[in-house]
């Protein structure tokens, strides 16, 4: 009998011997599989979130425990088909890569539902949308009447008449609306048999009177610019000569920038492209603050002699230049990111990307600096097209974090997804009235459009903020592995 507890004693201590390292190496996350070459691997996992969250989650055939948000963890390196699937809501699926000792990470999946119901807002007919970037506005237009004229805050969801019913311009025609980006006032063009009149508007004071500023504005084609900074000035740029005007004293201080060639304005300063081959960066009065570009000869490669820029200013560091021909330059190498095309642009600050679109296509620049990364010759930003075959793609708007890109083609909206690991996956949600824009909004996760059948202002909930919870990203001890975008 000694000898049989020997034998178990010994085989025990054996078996103890070989199994502890095992397990050790198991809680650090290496797994043995036999017939590999290096028989120990080390494992990866997978972590995802949905919007809305506890959705089911189907490892191929194998429904999971665990809902969204959910951790599949000791995965041997190899590639998944992992689905979702939310009851009233349009299903997910996707193969997804896994690599030893790095996180998969999938954070923004948006289920749609099955009814892409959209509510009514309006039930007058709209017959323009002019939304006004950065404030909670949308200005709306009913015919040519400039008492039908409305403005919409659709943070509040409230909607009122931008002229009184007894106030003069509700009675006259109007010509244009003019919004700048931030900006609390609108500048109203009217016209009435004695001649046209202009009328300054305040959206956020509802009890100030519009005024009529008519005598400030002589010349036709004036293009005119304003900033929040300066709230009671408009800037009026004609024939490559640029004015302030004071709203306030009713007073123009003429040419305080001439040989204009391109212009924007961004926080307290002017940026312009002059005919004198130079990049300026002015106070608001004109006076030169710094001069970005005075290489002339590298001037004429990147902006020729004719065409006039809109510069469109995201920070200090980040400049696009964009030509009536859609040429677009960036102040940061390579420079020309297209000769031609571009249509539009729309920067998101938080991730420094901005999604850019021809009438075909849809590209993304990633503006982050990569000084980790950055080879000896160094690449810079570039456009990566990640979508091609549109017809006539006319906006585009950033959605859920820089994931997801929603655009209008024709009278047709999309949504593209960007956060995978195959070709970026497009779907169609609904149509708009025809030749009218669309607007998003991150702030209330809904998008406004003209109903074609009903005509009336509708909204359309993509990203149900009511119910949409951020899960941090669990710790894990090795690198996260993210999703690049590439050009298709």
């Amino acid at each position: 009998m000694i000898w049989l507890r020997k034998l178990v004693f010994y085989t025990f201590f054996a078996s103890y011997l070989i199994l502890c390292p095992l397990l050790i190496m198991y809680a650090l996350g290496y797994f043995f599989k036999p017939g590999m070459e290096q028989g120990i691997v080390k494992t990866g996992l997978i972590y995802m979130t949905t919007v809305p969250s506890g959705a089911s989650v189907y490892f191929g055939k194998e429904l999971l425990p665990q809902k969204t948000p959910a951790l599949i963890r000791d995965l041997i390196p190899a590639s998944y088909e992992i689905r979702v699937e939310l009851a009233g809501h349009k299903g997910w699926s996707q193969k997804l890569p896994v690599e030893g000792g790095k996180a998969t990470v999938v954070e923004h999946i948006l289920l749609l539902p099955d009814d892409l119901a959209a509510e009514a807002i309006t039930d007058v007919p709209v017959s323009r949308l002019l939304p006004v970037e950065g404030s909670p506005w949308i200005v709306l237009e009913s015919g040519d009447s400039a008492g039908k004229l409305q403005a919409f805050n659709y943070r509040q969801d409230k909607i009122a008449r931008v002229f009184a019913e007894d106030h003069p311009a509700s009675r006259e025609k109007l010509a244009a609306v003019h919004s700048w980006p931030e900006g609390r006032n609108l500048l109203v063009h009217t016209n009435k048999p004695s001649g046209g009149r202009y009328w300054w508007v305040d959206l956020k004071e509802k009890e100030t009177e519009p005024e009529d500023i008519s005598g400030l504005f002589l010349q036709p084609g004036e293009r005119l610019y304003h900033t929040p900074q300066d709230p009671r000035a408009i800037f009026s740029l004609q024939d490559g000569t640029l004015s302030r005007i004071d709203v306030e004293k009713k007073s123009i201080s003429p040419g305080i920038l001439t040989g204009v060639r391109g212009l924007g304005l961004f926080n307290k300063s002017i940026y312009a492209v002059t005919e004198s081959k130079k990049v300026l960066r002015t106070a608001l009065d004109g006076e030169v603050q710094e001069t970005l570009l005075r290489d002339s000869d590298l001037f004429s490669s990147l902006f020729g002699n004719a065409d006039f820029y809109k510069i469109r200013i995201f920070s200090k560091s980040i400049l696009l230049f964009e030509s009536p021909g859609g040429k677009l330059v960036s102040n940061r190498l390579p420079y020309e990111l297209s000769s031609s095309g571009i249509t539009g642009v729309n920067y998101d600050e938080s991730k420094k990307k901005a999604v850019v679109w021809k009438q075909d296509r849809i590209g993304v620049i990633d503006f982050r600096d990569r000084d980790s990364e950055r080879p000896v010759f160094e690449h810079g930003p570039r456009i990566s097209w990640v979508y091609r075959g549109g017809a006539n793609i006319r906006q585009a708007f950033w959605v859920y974090d820089a994931s997801h890109v929603l655009f209008r083609d024709g009278d047709s909206v999309f949504l593209l997804e960007l956060e995978t690991h195959a070709k970026p996956y497009l779907r169609e949600l609904f149509k708009v009235r025809e030749n009218t824009d669309i607007f998003y909004s991150e702030d209330t996760g809904k998008v406004y459009f003209v109903d074609p059948a009903a005509k009336g202002l509708a909204a359309f909930e993509l990203l149900p903020r009511r119910i949409m919870t951020f899960f941090p990203f669990p710790e894990f001890e090795e690198e996260r592995k993210e999703i690049a975008i590439e050009e298709l």
